[in-house]
């Protein structure tokens, strides 16, 4: 097949005997075009294989009567509930602790639960008491400290105990005040 063609081609330049190169350019690469568009529809055709479709012709739409129904559009809205169901809890209250001031003082960073009291000690003026906190650090706190994540005041250091006073959100939102104390061990 593409020998033909090629003597085709051959013969075709031998008869119009162009001596111009610049005619020849020309006329080659309208042949050659030629060439490449009809090689793959003749080669389908030979080999059985169906030549693509050709292009969709536009179609007249038939003009709508007016009497016929159209589906109602109808408007749908998504009405988010109070927590979004698709974000994380878990990150939400790590975004929330970031958020929360980090203490001046390492004894504002745990919660008054976790703190084990060692010693107190006390002068004529003041009392003092030695507690430990999980990491294993040591710290001596007096009465009017700030201490606990809830921002526990120490109220009174008794001789046995440290009694401290927290103010704890609910779960409907309300501050209330929570007294806890921290007992010495009699063994200690």
């Amino acid at each position: 097949m593409r020998g033909n063609l090629r003597n085709r081609v051959l013969k075709l330049f031998m008869t119009l005997q162009i001596r111009s190169s610049l005619h020849l350019t020309k006329v080659f690469a309208l042949l050659l075009s030629i060439i490449i568009l009809t090689v793959p529809v003749l080669s389908c055709k030979k080999k059985g294989v169906q030549a693509p479709p050709p292009k969709a012709q536009k179609v007249q739409k038939e003009e709508a009567k007016p009497e016929e129904e159209k589906p109602s559009e109808e408007l749908v809205t998504f009405n988010p509930p109070a927590r979004d169901p698709f974000s994380s809890l878990v990150l939400k209250a790590k975004q929330a602790e970031a958020k929360k001031p980090k203490g001046l003082h390492p004894l504002e960073s745990y919660s008054v639960d976790e703190f084990k009291l060692i010693a107190i000690v006390w002068n004529k003026a003041d009392r003092y008491a030695m507690v430990i906190v999980p990491d294993g650090k040591f710290y001596t706190i007096k009465e009017g400290m700030t201490v606990g994540i809830h921002n526990g005041k120490i109220v009174k250091i008794d001789p046995k105990a440290v009694h401290i006073r927290e103010f704890i959100k609910d779960y409907k939102g309300v501050v209330k005040p929570r007294d806890f104390t921290l007992k010495l061990r009699e063994e200690e």
